[in-house]
């Protein structure tokens, strides 16, 4: 168990080096920042020790990213004190920074600055270069490629080419130790959510990073990418003395908590650190237990199961007593690649390539689980038009949808909630809301002045999912919509998606992880 003394208030003095956690590589004092008049950090302090691995807690909008883009860089404090020395050289940086500091061109406090001195992060949305490879997304985080010199290329092709040779093979490893083997030449803009993230976490390894900050690293993976992202930061920390904070989804907490020394708390602004032996396995009370669909949708029952392609299936949950209705929903023979590669289909040696059928009627609530890479978002983007299929029709509630746009598939009934939490980030939330026909209520409980941008990524999905309510649509597909939201947010979300949910008219499609101990369980 935890050891419940909270030392944020006594932080050792700076000489002091704790044996077990190694030398402390940052160290923090009086950190604050502020969004439009809302304290979210203040007075943070805390000490951060080589090897020491970190679960950071707090409820949805407490600031934890917040906090993150600040030690990395990303976002100016209005306050406080950091000192670095993960490198081996102290480096203070003191805020708010007096105008001159700001005229000496190699002393600002910015991403790229922080991560040359060995601080990595990874984000809730991954970043990857689209249109480049996966093993290039990785081996472009190498630090110092001589090829970055154009003098090397000129005079020193035989120096720029060993380096290219090793740094590719490198990044090869590092993608096979996450179960991505065989996928280096797949771009970015051809692999799942949940590989991404492990390429993320790949790429930030190769740069060099000895602290590594991880915003939610096992969201959206399926079993077996949570083992492998967990082993890989298990050897990251036992091997390579490699400093980890990690924020974690709730359903995700005991995959990490086995691995964390120390938790931190952030709640109002304020953070509470407790520590526990790294023998003993860190306990989060009421952190543990999974949440199931019939505890969100308490009125549906499971009606029928559908096995589909490569350990994927659509479970069919209904109301007991609703008669048979309409399908909404009906897909046939529908064929979609990601360049070369068959991701939503069969190839059959005997017929060639066979497509997906599947039929949804009004009043199913369809939970589609299927592991990462299966093709879930490519599906729900070949749906709604974003991306096109090679072959096969769709229509909605009996009309064709296959030659249309997606701005026409969206006039004629069908709303997509994607993975991601992507919006205008220039936008506040009342403003995102009218743009989407709807208007913040009070159940929201996030201000409507507040930038989309300044958000969480749970309050960003909140905006989000309040943007269905009430919504008549036809047909309503969500990619993992309880991604990011903590346990009570959940259930308000699944109500919210209720109200917009009609038996006798509509349906839903759900896509999930397919794993049978991670997250939203069916």
């Amino acid at each position: 168990m935890i050891d419940d003394r909270d030392i944020s208030t006594n932080p050792p003095p700076a000489a002091v080096k704790d044996a077990a956690r190694g030398r402390v590589l940052m160290r923090a004092r009086g950190l604050r920042k502020v969004f439009g008049g809302q304290v979210v950090l203040n007075g943070v302090a805390f000490d951060l020790h080589e090897g020491e691995v970190v679960l950071l807690r707090g409820p949805n909008g407490s600031g934890k990213t917040t906090l993150l883009n600040i030690l990395t860089g990303n976002l100016v404090p209005d306050g406080g004190v950091i000192h670095l020395t993960v490198n081996g050289t102290l480096e203070d940086f003191t805020f708010p920074r007096c105008w001159w500091q700001n005229l000496n061109p190699f002393d600002h406090f910015l991403p790229e600055r922080v991560a040359r001195e060995g601080i990595g992060r990874s984000w809730q949305e991954t970043r990857l270069f689209p249109s480049v490879s996966l093993i290039d997304n990785v081996f472009a985080a190498m630090p110092e490629q001589p090829g970055e010199n154009p003098w090397n290329v000129l005079f020193r092709p035989h120096r720029v080419r060993a380096a290219e040779a090793a740094g590719r093979e490198a990044a090869e490893v590092r993608l096979t130790e996450l179960g991505l083997g065989g996928r280096d030449a797949s771009s970015g803009d051809k692999v799942s959510l949940g590989q991404s993230k492990r390429v993320a976490i790949a790429r930030a390894v190769q740069g060099g990073a000895r602290i590594l900050f991880l915003d939610e690293p096992l969201s959206g993976l399926d079993g077996t990418g949570i083992h492998s992202v967990v082993d890989l930061l298990r050897s990251l920390v036992r091997k390579h003395r490699i400093t980890l904070v990690m924020i974690e989804h709730i359903w995700n907490v005991r995959h990490v908590a086995p691995l964390a020394h120390t938790v931190w708390d952030l709640h109002d602004g304020r953070l509470s650190i407790r520590r526990s032996p790294v023998t003993e396995t860190v306990a989060l009370p009421g952190e543990q237990d999974d949440l199931r669909i019939p505890d969100l949708f308490p009125d549906f029952r499971l009606a029928r199961t559908i096995d589909l392609p490569r350990a994927a299936r659509l479970d069919i949950y209904r109301r007991p007593g609703d008669a048979p209705a309409t399908p909404v929903l009906q897909v046939e023979d529908l064929v979609v690649r990601r360049g070369r590669r068959l991701v939503i289909g069969e190839n059959d040696s005997a017929n060639g390539t066979r497509g997906l059928k599947l039929s949804i009627r009004a009043g199913d609530l369809a939970v589609l689980q299927a592991p990462n890479g299966w093709g879930k978002t490519t599906l729900l983007d070949a749906l709604a038009g974003l991306i096109p299929a090679e072959h096969g029709s769709v229509s909605l509630c009996g009309r064709a949808l296959t030659a249309l746009p997606t701005w026409e598939r969206f006039g004629q009934g069908l709303r997509y909630l994607r993975a991601d939490s992507r919006g205008f980030p220039t936008l506040n939330v009342g403003e995102s809301l009218r743009l989407a026909g709807r208007r913040a209520g009070e159940d929201l409980s996030l201000r409507s002045a507040l930038s989309y941008g300044q958000l969480s990524g749970g309050q960003k999905r909140r905006v989000q999912i309040h943007a269905l309510r009430h919504d008549r649509s036809c047909l309503f597909m969500l990619d993992e919509p309880f991604s990011a939201l903590d346990k009570q947010t959940v259930a308000a979300a699944a109500e919210v998606i209720k109200t917009s949910f009609s038996a006798d008219k509509r349906a839903l499609l759900v896509a999930l992880p397919a794993s049978a101990d991670a997250g939203l369980q069916t």
